[in-house]
């Protein structure tokens, strides 16, 4: 039989090794990939957290229907405050009638001592503030923002509005609503707040319309977190605001 010597073949430098280009192959794909995660995560993030969002508004929307039914229900005009049942745990529901509130454009007005005592600190700054607002037309979350002290931001909104008819500062106490005669109130506004467990603030004014089919029309919305809720303006009630 015939048969042929093997011939040797002269190994090569790089045998058995990744050559540069396939480990800098390997490197922009390992890197590509980290990237995909990276985004996806982040993007699964970003949908939990709008689904989450999303039920917040969803049940604080909810309270504020059964907010104004308890309104057209209620007695005479004032100042309440009540827990409604929710899926997500208990709302809180502040109602206020904008009308006794202080004016706007009387609130630039307002002795040094009132303004000390509602923006300690901010008080020399809040006045030329609030003039100008006065005079832009501001909404009621814009007067809250004027100032940084804590008592300003929780209370300011309660005192003076752009809707408000009222020539001093006073705030009542809140209480429960109580039943009383059926009326639509057409035409009084209102601020209503919802404020969840975890902190999610729904804030509204509101026109009442008279409206059966639509009840209550919205002028203002905010929503916001990290507020808390009872009654953060319990020394100015006291001190008879």
């Amino acid at each position: 039989m015939a048969c042929s010597a093997a011939r040797s073949v002269p190994a090569r430098p790089d045998a058995g090794y990744a050559t540069a280009a396939a480990a800098l192959t390997a490197l922009a794909l390992s890197l590509v990939v980290s990237a995909v995660m990276g985004a996806s995560l982040t993007d699964l993030r970003a949908a939990r957290t709008a689904l989450d969002r999303t039920r917040v508004e969803a049940s604080l929307d909810g309270a504020q229907q059964a907010a104004v039914a308890a309104l057209l229900d209620a007695g005479a005009p004032a100042r309440l405050r009540w827990i409604v049942p929710a899926s997500r745990g208990a709302i809180e529901i502040l109602a206020e009638p904008e009308a006794p509130k202080l004016a706007l454009s009387a609130a630039a007005d307002l002795a040094d001592g009132e303004l000390l005592a509602l923006a300690p600190g901010d008080a020399g700054s809040i006045r030329p503030r609030l003039r100008a607002l006065a005079l832009s037309g501001g909404s009621s979350a814009d007067i809250a923002r004027l100032g940084s002290a804590p008592l300003w931001r929780a209370c300011a909104a309660s005192l003076i509005s752009p809707y408000g008819q009222g020539g001093s500062l006073a705030l009542s106490t809140a209480a429960p609503p109580s039943r009383g005669r059926f009326s639509w109130r057409a035409g009084e506004v209102w601020r209503l707040r919802a404020l969840s467990p975890d902190g999610w603030a729904d804030d509204r004014i509101v026109r009442l319309t008279g409206d059966a089919e639509h009840p209550a029309a919205i002028i203002e919305r905010v929503l916001v977190r990290g507020q808390r809720g009872g009654e953060p303006c319990g020394v100015l009630i006291e001190s008879g605001a």
